[in-house]
């Protein structure tokens, strides 16, 4: 049995909607401009750069440098450790050398890591969580994460302030004693580069509103 197929009367009559060409021609064209991209973090952006923000900030107080070899009976420090060490005269180095030399090498020591070094990447991680809980803004996040790559980089290549707190020198100086950062330096680099993915990243957002 053949059926005829018949026109449901509910269907709307799409012809009768189309403008004719007149129409078409008083119509204004409508002008698309490029996309703007919020300046503040969406909600789930904030949490993610939160979240990264204290796992960086906890490794200040975790043991991931070592020295080789061990000195004074320890080989394992965390930059806690030789920030209080540095400033309270406790640290190897200032066992092993005079007070004037210990002070000189004290000196270098904040130099070099608040130039480029640990001081400077937790000062970084300091600003993007202070940013975070408060406007949220994408570029201080972004800027932060990425001169926080640059800190991260720099002190793989020698981890000098970390080197000049335990041994008092550079390896070269103290027949080949050195200590092993890298473990602090990959961890440190990955937040950075998170946080400023985070921050580039619009996507991650999950279509949830960000304020502008």
């Amino acid at each position: 049995m053949v059926y005829s197929l018949q026109r449901d009367p509910r269907e709307p009559d799409y012809r009768k909607r189309l403008p004719t060409a007149h129409e078409l021609e008083r119509q204004k064209p409508v002008k698309i401009g490029p996309a703007v991209v919020p300046n503040r973090l969406g909600p789930r952006r904030r949490q993610m750069t939160l979240l990264l923000t204290v796992v960086g900030l906890a490794t200040f107080v975790v043991p991931l440098i070592t020295s080789v070899p061990a000195v004074m009976g320890r080989a394992q420090w965390s930059p806690w450790e030789m920030f209080m060490g540095v400033t309270g005269n406790t640290l190897p180095a200032a066992v092993i050398l005079t007070a004037q030399g210990f002070h000189d090498v004290r000196w270098l020591i904040f130099v070099d890591s608040a130039m480029l070094g640990a001081l400077f990447d937790y000062a970084m991680l300091a600003a993007v969580l202070v940013s975070a809980m408060g406007h949220a803004s994408r570029r201080v996040i972004g800027g932060a994460g990425a001169l926080g790559v640059l800190g991260a980089l720099v002190e793989m290549r020698g981890s000098q302030d970390f080197q000049l707190a335990i041994f008092g020198a550079m390896p070269d100086a103290v027949g080949g004693q050195h200590v092993r950062a890298m473990t602090w330096c990959v961890l440190m680099l990955a937040v950075m580069v998170l946080l400023l993915v985070v921050a580039v990243y619009t996507e991650l957002d999950g279509g949830l509103p960000a304020k502008g």
